[in-house]
């Protein structure tokens, strides 16, 4: 069949911006008429204007960056607002949301991204980055770790939010329909705590979302450099019932994963620049920056995690080293009594690698004091002497 049989002798051949013209078909001609209705698209593309990218009262023209204040609202207790900067590029591109300081005082994510911002060039960027530079002000000025000081609840765990709830609720809400909703990746930066020594991981959601949104944001996992990944190991969440930030975008459909680098109150020069050396391999990934990205070449991933729970209040002193790996059995730390006798032993209960430890000494009840991510066990430990 001849390809201008292909089409009707009289035909209306539309373009952007209206009707071209009504014709009649000669030889060739639908060559020719495919050809100027493609270079008209073309042309009216390059010539329709990049938008500004707005958050609230914060406004970024293309090719520019802007910071300000995202208001939450006061409401059953006193209001607060979210510190952002929008990083507008030239160029049309994904939207990456950065988010750091769900908990206030993990402080290394929350420095780098002071670091990421002025190094981010808006004139090559492609794209849109929102850089969250403190999600939970009120954890990050009251300095308390896990949970807010004034309502007492876990950012982390207050997803999807409420808009007539409580500070951390309405913080959760805001950055649901803010952030998640406008992004279209979501990193969730983390550290361990005030209290935690940790070593640095990855993590997303092996279970949670389509296989699209999993395959993906396993890749920009490991796009992002870290060589441990950590598989979350919920499934298929409901909206309401994604509590986690990373959680709550993946419930929206949005790619999303974890970062854990930093802990016990500190940021190192080591731990910023891993950071920043990772959100620049991510944004080379997501071809919002030129250049090679530097993805881990060969991944450890964490299926599974023990958390070791005290079952009684003292002083807990740590055995092992954050990053260490230890047999089934291994020591990883004990509890004394508040008089120095040793009254509580917490062992690994498989191979595998320390994620986690508390390194400060109080510990209560109930709480988690380690977290030993499982890896290859080759054999069982040695017996220890007590």
């Amino acid at each position: 069949m001849g390809e201008d049989r292909l089409y009707s002798r009289d035909m209306v051949c539309h373009a952007r911006g209206g009707v071209l013209s009504r014709f009649s078909w000669g030889p060739h001609a639908a060559r020719w008429w495919g050809l100027v209705v493609i270079l008209l698209a073309g042309v009216a593309s390059a010539r329709a204007p990049r938008g500004e990218f707005s958050l609230g009262p914060i406004v970024a023209r293309p090719g520019t960056a802007a910071s300000g204040r995202l208001p939450v609202p006061e409401g059953v207790d006193s209001g607060t607002f979210i510190p952002i900067t929008l990083v507008h590029g030239s160029r049309p591109g994904p939207v990456l949301a950065l988010i750091a300081g769900v908990h206030g005082s993990e402080y290394a994510p929350i420095l780098a991204l002071q670091r990421v911002r002025p190094l981010l060039e808006p004139a090559r960027l492609a794209g849109t980055v929102i850089l969250v530079h403190a999600a939970n002000i009120p954890a990050f000025l009251g300095r308390t770790i896990y949970t807010g000081p004034v309502d007492g609840k876990n950012l982390n765990r207050s997803f999807p939010g409420n808009p007539e709830g409580t500070v951390t609720e309405r913080i959760a809400y805001v950055l649901r329909e803010q952030i998640l909703r406008r992004a279209d990746v979501v990193v969730d930066l983390h550290a361990g705590d005030a209290n935690e020594a940790l070593r640095p991981w990855t993590g997303y959601y092996a279970k949670h979302g389509t296989p699209e949104v999993i395959a993906r944001s396993r890749e920009l996992a490991i796009a992002f450099g870290v060589d441990h990944i950590v598989l979350f190991p919920m499934e298929n969440l409901s909206f309401e019932k994604a509590l986690y930030t990373g959680a709550a975008a993946v419930a929206l459909g949005k790619p999303s994963f974890d970062v854990e680098v930093g802990g016990l109150g500190r940021a190192t020069p080591e731990q910023l620049a891993l950071i920043e050396r990772g959100v620049f391999s991510l944004l080379r990934h997501l071809r919002m920056l030129e250049g090679k990205p530097s993805p881990v070449e060969h991944p450890i991933f964490i299926e599974r995690r023990a958390n070791l729970k005290s079952e009684v209040e003292g002083f807990f002193y740590p055995t092992v080293e954050v990053g260490q790996w230890v047999r089934t059995g291994s020591l990883v730390g004990y509890v004394t009594d508040f008089f120095g006798n040793r009254i509580a032993e917490h062992r690994a209960p498989h191979g595998g690698v320390v994620l986690v430890f508390f390194g400060t000494p109080p510990v209560r009840s109930g709480e988690t004091v380690a977290v030993i991510g499982e890896v290859h066990d080759p054999a069982p430990a040695p017996a220890q002497a007590p």
